[in-house]
C-alpha cells in the first residue's frame, strides 16, 4: 500500500533556512561552509571547516558554541526546516555529501536545545540513497510519503526481550513497515490530515489460532496515537506494539475486537519526550495468557501483576490499593480465592490488613486499614473490621471513623453508632437503632463541643418533634419533621425561652407567618413575612430520603445535600413572599409585592392610613411573572397587626429577588 502524507508546508515554509541571515565567518582557526542558519529563540546554527572536517553548533547570543555534530570531510548542501510529527514543531534536516554519497542529518528541540534524533536518523539514512535528485523539493517530496511520529519520544525497552520487537520500539530496525491506514477518532477511515491514529504492519509474523479455533497469520503491529500532551502538540505517538491477525480489516472494523497473539506492549507518556510501558501483556489463541504487569501512569509503579491462563487470572497475583498499599493473594480460575493480604508500598514488614474470598466472593473475616494522611509515614486507621458470609457483612462491625454497629444479612440492624458524612448531621456522631436498614426510634447526635440534637425517626424519615441544645444544656431550637421534611412551627432560641425566630413550614417549604426577633435591642420584631404553601409544585425529596439511596446526589436529590448558594438564598427568603417588615427603631419599612395592580392598590390604600408610600408600585419581574411593587415607610407606632391582617387577604405570589 502506497504511503501518503499531506505536507504543511507553504511556499514561504519551504524556503531554505540556508538562505536566511548570514554572520562573519569564524575564527582565523576554522573557517564557514555554509550560511549561517537563524533558529528559534534567537538561536544559530553553525558549520564550520578545519583540517577538512566540517562540524556544526548551535550558538545563542555571545556565548561560545555549543558542539552539535561531526560530518567529516563533507559539503553541506542544504539546511531545511520539516514537521515530522505533523505536532506543529519543525525539525532540521540538514544535506550533505562525501565520499559515499549523499546524506540526510536529522534534528530535534529538546526545549530550547538542538539534538540529535537517533529514530529519525535511521529513516533518513534510508531514505538518502533512494533519492534520484538531491535537491530540497525532491527531498521534501519522498519525506511527505513518512507516515508521522515525534522522533523525539524515547521508549522504554528494557523488559523486552525479543531482539526484534526492541529494534522496532528503539527505532533502530531496519525492517520497513506497511502502513495499515489512517482512522479518526470515530475509528473510521481517514487521511492524515483528519486522522487521530494509524497502524503499520511488520514482516514479523507468527501463525496461531484465535478463541474459535480459527487459524490465522498475525503480523506485528505497531499503533500510534495522536496525543493530548502539551508537550508533543497533538504529535502522533507510539502507544501499542503487538501481534494482530493480518486478515482482519482494521481500517473498516470500528470498536471489534482484533485477534492477538504473543507479546503485547502499550506505552504512555511520563513527561517531555519519555514514554514508559504502561502494560506488558501475553496472547495466546487471541486470550490473555502468560505474564501481566500493569503499571501507575504517574509514577510507573507496578499496579497489577500475576499470569492469565487461557483469558483467566490464575495463581499468585499482586493489586496496587491506591499509592500506599496493595493486595496480595491468589486467583483460582479467573476468581479469587483464599486469603488475600493488604501490604505497604514502603515497607514489607507492614500490612493493612487482611479479607477471606471465596470463588471471588468476601467470605470470612476481614481488618482493613488505610494510610492517615497528615500523620507520620505508615500511620494508619481502621477502615473496616467485621465478618463477611457470602459476599455480605454479618454480625458485629467497626467501620472508618468509629461507626460500629451489627449488621444482619448485610442489612444494619439493632444499636449504631454513627459518623455523619452527609447532609445537616455532616460531622455529628449519632446514637440509635436501626430497623431494617434504616434508623428507626430516637436517635442523639453530638459534636466534638457537647452540644447536641435529639430527634426521632420513623422508617429512616425523621418524624415529629426536633431538639437542638446547647452544650449548657439549653435549648436553642425546637422544629417538627412529617416524613423527613420539615412541616409546622419551629422556633430557635437566644437565651432560655427567648425566641430569636419563628418560622412555618408545609412539606419543607415556608408557609404562613414568619418572624424575626433582634436580640440585640429587646428582640423587637425585625423581619415579619408571610407565605402561602403552592400546592401545584412537586414535593422536594428530603435529605434523609437522598442519603438513603444509592447515590444520594442523583436526579432529583441533586441539589438537596449541598445546594448551590443562589438556591440556599431562594430558600432562606422562600418562594412565596408577601411582603417583609423591617424594623429600623424609627419606622418600619415595608416592601409590598402583589399579583395585580388591583390588589397593589388594596394594599396601598390600607397601609396608607399609617404609613407614607415611598414608591408608588411600579412595575418589578419576578422570577416567573411580573409584578407590582411598592416601598412603605411605617412609624414605629404601627402596630403590627394591621400589616399582618392584611397578608392573609392576599393571595400567593413569588419571590421577586
Amino acid at each position: 500500500m502506497e504511503l501518503s502524507i499531506r505536507s504543511l508546508f507553504t511556499a514561504a515554509g519551504m524556503m531554505l533556512l540556508s538562505s536566511l541571515t548570514v554572520i562573519p565567518a569564524a575564527s582565523a582557526a576554522s573557517k564557514a561552509v555554509h550560511p549561517t542558519v537563524d533558529l528559534p529563540n534567537g538561536q544559530w546554527l553553525n558549520f564550520h571547516q578545519k583540517d577538512n572536517q566540517v562540524w556544526s553548533e548551535m550558538s545563542d547570543g555571545d556565548a561560545p558554541g555549543v558542539h552539535l555534530d561531526d560530518y567529516g570531510a563533507a559539503e553541506i548542501v542544504a539546511v531545511f526546516y520539516y514537521d515530522f510529527d505533523k505536532g506543529g514543531d519543525k525539525e532540521v534536516v540538514v544535506m550533505l555529501k562525501d565520499a559515499d554519497g549523499q546524506h540526510l542529518r536529522g534534528y530535534g528541540f529538546e526545549d530550547s536545545k538542538l539534538t540529535k534524533l537517533p529514530r529519525l536518523q535511521v529513516v533518513l539514512d534510508e531514505v538518502a540513497p533512494t533519492l534520484s535528485s538531491f535537491t530540497v523539493s525532491d527531498t521534501r517530496k519522498v519525506l511527505n510519503q513518512i507516515p508521522p511520529q515525534q522522533y523525539r519520544m524515547t521508549y522504554d525497552v528494557e523488559a523486552i526481550e525479543d531482539p526484534a520487537i526492541k529494534a522496532i520500539i528503539d527505532g533502530s530496525t531496519r525492517l520497513k513497515p506497511t502502513l495499515i491506514g489512517y482512522r479518526n477518532a470515530k475509528g473510521l477511515p481517514a487521511d492524515v490530515k483528519t486522522a487521530d491514529e494509524y497502524k503499520l504492519r511488520y514482516p514479523l509474523t507468527r501463525k496461531d489460532k484465535d478463541a474459535q479455533g480459527r487459524e490465522h497469520q498475525y503480523s506485528l503491529v505497531t499503533h500510534f496515537y495522536r496525543n493530548d500532551y502539551r508537550e508533543q502538540q497533538g504529535s502522533f505517538v507510539l502507544v501499542s506494539v503487538v501481534f494482530e491477525a493480518d486478515d482482519v480489516d482494521w481500517l473498516n472494523s470500528g470498536e471489534g475486537e482484533i485477534p492477538k497473539t504473543g507479546p503485547a506492549y502499550d506505552y504512555m507518556n511520563l513527561g517531555g519526550s519519555w514514554a514508559g510501558l504502561a502494560l506488558e501483556s501475553h496472547y495466546a489463541q487471541g486470550l490473555l495468557d502468560g505474564p501481566y504487569i500493569a503499571y501507575d501512569n504517574r509514577n510507573a509503579n507496578i499496579m497489577l501483576n500475576g499470569q492469565y491462563k487461557q483469558g483467566k487470572k490464575v495463581g499468585k497475583w499482586i493489586e496496587a490499593d491506591g499509592q500506599a498499599s496493595y493486595w496480595e493473594g491468589e486467583y483460582l480460575d479467573g476468581k479469587k480465592q483464599g486469603k488475600w493480604i493488604a501490604q505497604s508500598m514502603f515497607d514489607e514488614a507492614d500490612n493493612y490488613g487482611f479479607a477471606h474470598y471465596n470463588q471471588g466472593v468476601l467470605d470470612g473475616p476481614c481488618e482493613i486499614y488505610e494510610p492517615e494522611y497528615g500523620g507520620d509515614t505508615g500511620d494508619k486507621r481502621l477502615s473496616e473490621k467485621g465478618i463477611y458470609r457470602n459476599g455480605v457483612k454479618d454480625g458485629e462491625w467497626l467501620e472508618s471513623s468509629g461507626n460500629k454497629g451489627h449488621y444482619q444479612n448485610g442489612i444494619k440492624q439493632g444499636p449504631w453508632v454513627d459518623k455523619v458524612s452527609l447532609g445537616e448531621y455532616r460531622n455529628y456522631v449519632g446514637n440509635g437503632a436501626y430497623l431494617d436498614g434504616k434508623r428507626t426510634g430516637p436517635w442523639v447526635f453530638k459534636t466534638d463541643k457537647k452540644s447536641r440534637i435529639e430527634v426521632t425517626y420513623l422508617n429512616g424519615l425523621r418524624e415529629g418533634e426536633e431538639k437542638l441544645i446547647s452544650d449548657e444544656n439549653v435549648l436553642f431550637a425546637n422544629k417538627h419533621y412529617k416524613q423527613g421534611l420539615l412541616d409546622g412551627q419551629s422556633i430557635w432560641y437566644s437565651a432560655q425561652d427567648v425566641a430569636s425566630g419563628i418560622r412555618h413550614y408545609r412539606k419543607g417549604e415556608y408557609h404562613g407567618m414568619q418572624a424575626i426577633f433582634d436580640p440585640n435591642h429587646n428582640h423587637r420584631l425585625m423581619e415579619l413575612s408571610h407565605y402561602e404553601y403552592d400546592e401545584t409544585l412537586p414535593v422536594k425529596p428530603s435529605q434523609d430520603e437522598c442519603i438513603m439511596r444509592e447515590n444520594p446526589y442523583s436526579n432529583d436529590c441533586k441539589d438537596i445535600l449541598n445546594p448551590p448558594l443562589e438556591i440556599r438564598h431562594r430558600l432562606s427568603m422562600g418562594n412565596n413572599i408577601i411582603m417583609i417588615v423591617k424594623e429600623n427603631y424609627t419606622n418600619f419599612l415595608t416592601t409590598i409585592m402583589a399579583t395585580s395592580s388591583k390588589n397593589m392598590n388594596s394594599m396601598k390604600r390600607d397601609m396608607s392610613k399609617s404609613c407614607k408610600i415611598m414608591n408608588r408600585g411600579k412595575t418589578v419581574k419576578s422570577t416567573s411573572a411580573t409584578r407590582r411593587m411598592a416601598v412603605i415607610h411605617c412609624p414605629i407606632t404601627a402596630t403590627m397587626s394591621n400589616v399582618a391582617g392584611h397578608m392573609k387577604s392576599i393571595t400567593r405570589i413569588d419571590y421577586c429577588p
